[in-house]
């Protein structure tokens, strides 16, 4: 199933960009001192350009989940869930 975003299902996404586009070029110009880095390569300027303007969570996918739990499709095991995050803040591989 691929959630699909549009303004008419999601509006405030589409507000938020909108009203935060040129905000967040800003942000992506000076957030990034290695982008006026001469030795940098393009491709590494440009990576870090996009990265700087998207959001730090997958709204698509987050919505993705949240419909494959609901619909029972997918489903959570909290103890599993609970042992795994402090094996990732103990520094435990398995």
């Amino acid at each position: 199933m691929k959630a699909i975003h549009t303004q008419e299902t999601h509006p405030h996404l589409f507000d938020y960009q909108s009203k935060n586009r040129s905000t967040l070029t800003k942000q992506s110009q000076e957030s990034h001192s290695i982008q006026d880095d001469e030795d940098s390569p393009s491709h590494l300027k440009e990576a870090l350009r996009i990265l700087a303007i998207l959001p730090e969570v997958d709204i698509q996918k987050v919505t993705t989940i949240k419909a494959a739990l609901k619909l029972g499709r997918i489903g959570v095991n909290p103890e599993h869930i609970a042992s795994t995050i402090l094996d990732y803040y103990r520094g435990v591989d398995k």
